[in-house]
């Protein structure tokens, strides 16, 4: 698979890649990409641009879907792009090394919804971005996994969904947690750190820095183990 999304001409690219067992469409176009990837399924109309590095589980373009260029993806998850979704261009979207052992997790992009350039998503759990939503500036960051250091010098791998509803907009340099839920028609200001649930319409900006105090409570967690750290994995 890899070698033949190499060939300079897309249309012996599909056919040679629907002969390995790829769903690919006639009138997709696949450029000079390094792809390593289970399986591949493209629908009509949909572009993988040139210079990215794929290697994932499964991709799966719907109708009209684009990948633009220079994006990495790699790690033991699934991608899926339904109709008219975008990817563009310098994006980094990893899973670490440390969750193959893990059920697989999904980057999902709902129809019309876009990821624009140079940002980074963690893909330790799956990110569902609902249709009409758009990760709109640079070096917006989403992390589905991080450590919580407990009073008895225990460090605790926290692992979370991160869902994005419908008609989201995240502006520039934007921060978004492990287990956070976006609800519908929000706008979402430069520079703001997401980390409890947004669940009323309207625009958030940063204010001022505020000290959370917080007691960590293992109950509101599933408990499980990857090479003896414990991780707790939001209900």
């Amino acid at each position: 698979t890899c070698l033949v999304c190499l060939l300079p001409l897309f249309k012996i690219k599909n056919i040679i890649l629907k002969y390995l067992g790829h769903k690919i469409s006639y009138n997709s176009k696949i450029g000079f990409s390094i792809i390593f990837t289970n399986k591949l399924i493209i629908k009509e109309d949909s572009v993988i641009n040139n210079f990215n590095l794929i290697k994932i589980n499964k991709l799966y373009l719907r109708k009209n879907s684009t990948i633009g260029s220079f994006n990495i993806f790699k790690g033991n998850f699934n991608t899926i792009l339904f109709e008219f979704s975008a990817i563009k261009n310098f994006n980094l979207f990893t899973r670490s090394n440390l969750f193959n052992g893990e059920k697989k997790s999904n980057l999902v992009l709902g129809k019309k919804s876009q990821i624009t350039s140079l940002n980074t998503l963690d893909l330790a759990e799956s990110i569902l971005i609902s249709s009409d939503s758009i990760l709109a500036g640079k070096s917006i960051q989403l992390w589905t996994h991080g450590f919580f250091h407990t009073k008895d010098k225990t460090r605790n791998l926290i692992t979370g969904k991160i869902k994005i509803y419908s008609n989201v907009y995240v502006g520039a340099r934007v921060v978004i947690n492990p287990g956070i839920k976006i609800s519908k028609d929000i706008n979402i200001g430069i520079n703001l750190a997401v980390t409890q649930d947004l669940k009323e319409s309207g625009i958030y900006f940063p204010g001022k820095p505020n000290l959370v105090k917080y007691d960590f409570n293992p109950n509101k967690f599933k408990i499980s183990k990857i090479k003896n750290i414990n991780i707790y994995k939001k209900k």
